[in-house]
């Protein structure tokens, strides 16, 4: 923790302050006997896919996916599932996925403040975490005095999060200002 006369500044200089939490699922995409429907061994939970730097629809069910069914059954040609027990990521792709590139997330957040104070983050772009769905840019537990500001982050589930439960003596102070919070739509 800093303290209120010695924060603690975390910011970028300049535009090339990026943080990206996920890896290429470049090539090895396996097909299935599934029109459409291809698999990538990955082995690890993800909460979070996109292609070519756009969100990817996540289907509810492995059936689902390979009848083109999504929430409620409505119709949806294209998206992802993650089957834990195999480690298989599924996707149904109206080409080759081969043709796409492919973001999955690696990491879960890009910054965790937990039970600290007075921390300043500014200028980063935050992009692509996410392997479980509480995946943040930056997120804050007990944490008070906090700035976050003038950051960029997006294809996350959740762009900031703070969760205050009362067991630290400090209240929580956190200023969230002038930051741009998007994901795209599927």
């Amino acid at each position: 923790s800093g303290t209120s006369k010695n924060w603690i500044q975390v910011k970028a200089v300049g535009n090339a302050a990026i943080l990206d939490g996920s890896e290429s699922l470049a090539g090895n995409w396996a097909s299935t006997t599934t029109n459409k429907v291809w698999f990538f061994k990955l082995n690890r939970a993800i909460a979070y896919l996109a292609r070519d730097g756009k969100r990817f629809y996540n289907y509810d069910t492995l059936a689902g996916l390979k009848q083109g069914a999504g929430h409620q059954n409505v119709a949806m040609s294209e998206g992802w599932f993650y089957e834990a027990s195999t480690g298989k990521l599924y996707i149904r792709n109206l080409d080759d996925p081969k043709n796409h590139s492919w973001q999955a997330p690696k990491l879960n957040h890009a910054f965790d403040i937990n039970a600290r104070h007075w921390i300043w983050i500014e200028g980063f772009e935050m992009r692509y975490y996410g392997v479980r769905t509480d995946g943040c840019g930056v997120c804050t537990l007990n944490a008070s005095h906090i700035v976050i500001r003038k950051n960029k982050i997006h294809h996350i589930q959740l762009g900031v999060y703070v969760n205050w439960n009362g067991t630290e003596t400090q209240g929580n102070d956190t200023r969230v200002e002038l930051n741009e919070i998007y994901d795209p739509p599927v």
